[in-house]
């Protein structure tokens, strides 16, 4: 075990996906120790948002999970987690779109054509979450009416 941690807790919460952190702050918050620990090298669980190339990293991931490790020390010993309510299931990973054109090659600035070239360089300007929300507002410019 690593020095100045706890060799013993109270609660260990595995995952970081919101139900998950709220348990574990709630556990903290009434004095209890927690170890908060996640399989994933992610935070979020199935909360989690992806820039495109994280998105594609995790459905590679997705595809070929890493299944075996040993122990690095004799003293250790692996103990398997699984997920039985694995939320993600048959994910594909399919572009629509050319991967290069040879004119936005030369000008970059041009975005009329859509490239997954193009897209990979503004990678880092969005995010793509896994499990999709509907935020509802009500302001001057947009009004969200519950259907009836």
């Amino acid at each position: 075990m690593l020095e100045g941690l706890p060799n013993e807790y109270d609660i260990i919460v595995v995952g970081t996906g919101i139900v998950e952190s709220v348990l574990a702050a709630a556990c903290a918050r009434i004095g209890k120790t927690v170890l908060h620990i996640d399989t994933n090298e992610y935070y979020g669980s199935e909360w989690a948002s992806f820039s495109l190339n994280g998105l594609i990293e995790w459905t590679q991931i997705q595809e070929n999970p890493v299944t075996t490790i040993s122990p690095q020390d004799d003293n250790e010993r692996i103990m398997p987690i699984s997920n039985p309510l694995k939320v993600f299931r048959n994910i594909q990973l399919k572009w629509n779109i050319e991967k290069t054109n040879e004119q936005s090659l030369t000008d970059e600035n041009d975005t009329s054509k859509m490239t997954l070239d193009v897209l990979e360089k503004q990678s880092r300007k969005f995010n793509i979450d896994l499990t999709p929300k509907v935020s509802t507002n009500k302001d001057f410019y947009c009004n969200f009416q519950p259907f009836v």
